[in-house]
Formats: structure tokens, C-alpha cells, sequence
């Protein structure tokens, strides 16, 4: 993505990915949103491995700014899963503005070998607040993770899916407190 200032034209994108400075690379992932696309959001992707932490950090939000139709295949799944701060950029994607074109995406992540790759997909299925996903959410109750199955405890219960009330029941005799208290939350 470029822009033309002074009559000269200016790659945003090679700024972020070769510039030596910081200050420069951030203030390019900053303003690479404004540019959109999916150029953008793959530079901006790849800028999630900077040696800059603050341009990894502007980089996540600025994906967060962009489509999420544009971001999901893009980000979810060619970043790395030993990227620094990828989990707090599933976290920004997930708050991000979500729709139910993303559904797939996200019930692909539910797949993940990854734990907190499955507990933020559950949670951002459960702000896509479509009963589509509640079959989705129901089964990650009986997930391998406790913290995938308390999240995906409460999401059932901001769902109001009564389906999943008799697995509910039995989460409250759950070995983990955490799940134990979310089922009970989600009965009450």
C-alpha cells in the first residue's frame, strides 16, 4: 500500500518491513489501516515478529483495525505459533467487530492443538451470538483443558443454550474449581 505526498509516492509496506529505525516502523503499522487491504494486513503480519516490542504491539492493533473477513486465514493461520504476543493478537481479532462470514475461521482455531488458541475462539464465537454456534460451544465442554471448558461454560450460558444444561450438571463435579464455578454460574 502507498500513498502519494508531494508528489511522490511513499510504500508504507516496505517502510514497516525494512526500515532500521522504530519510530519509522511504528508509525507505519499506525497508519497502514487507513490503507486497508490484504497487502497491508500481511505486512502488518509479518511486523508481529519486529525486535520492537512496541511495533508488534501497533502492528496487532492494526490488524484488529482491518476487515476481520481480510485477517483470519491471513494471521490465524501463517503467524507462527512461536510469534511473540500471538496470543494477544488472537485476543484483539476476537474483540474485534465479528460476523458470522469469520464462523469457519473460528471453528477451525476450536481445532487447535493450542489451548489458549481454543479458549479465545470460544470466546469469540460466543460474541458472534449466533445459535449456530452453540452446537460449536457445546462440545468444547468436555475439551481437554480446563480453561477451555470454563470459558466455554459461560459462553453457553451468555448464549442461554438450555441444550447443554444435563453437561452443565455434571461439570459442576468437575476436578477443576474453575470449571466447576462457571457451570454453576451458567445454571444460575
Amino acid at each position: 500500500a502507498s500513498l502519494t505526498a508531494r508528489g511522490q509516492r511513499v510504500n508504507v509496506e516496505t517502510l514497516l518491513r525494512r526500515d532500521p529505525e522504530p519510530a519509522v516502523r511504528f508509525a507505519a503499522a499506525l497508519f497502514l489501516p487507513t490503507l486497508g487491504g490484504r497487502r497491508s494486513a500481511g505486512a502488518l503480519s509479518e511486523a508481529l515478529t519486529d525486535s520492537n516490542r512496541i511495533v508488534r504491539w501497533t502492528s496487532a492493533r492494526s490488524l484488529g483495525q482491518l476487515p476481520l473477513a481480510d485477517l483470519l486465514e491471513l494471521v490465524l493461520w501463517r503467524v507462527p505459533v512461536d510469534v511473540p504476543d500471538r496470543a494477544a493478537l488472537i485476543e484483539l481479532l476476537s474483540q474485534s467487530s465479528l460476523s458470522l462470514e469469520s464462523r469457519a475461521s473460528w471453528q477451525r482455531l476450536l481445532t487447535s492443538t493450542r489451548p489458549d488458541d481454543r479458549r479465545l475462539a470460544v470466546r469469540a464465537l460466543a460474541a458472534i451470538a449466533d445459535p449456530r454456534a452453540d452446537a460449536d460451544l457445546g462440545a468444547r465442554l468436555d475439551d481437554s483443558d480446563p480453561l477451555v471448558r470454563a470459558a466455554a461454560a459461560m459462553a453457553v450460558a451468555e448464549l442461554n443454550d438450555n441444550s447443554t444444561e444435563p453437561k452443565l450438571v455434571e461439570l459442576t463435579q468437575d476436578t477443576d474449581v474453575r470449571v466447576r464455578a462457571n457451570a454453576l454460574r451458567a445454571l444460575g
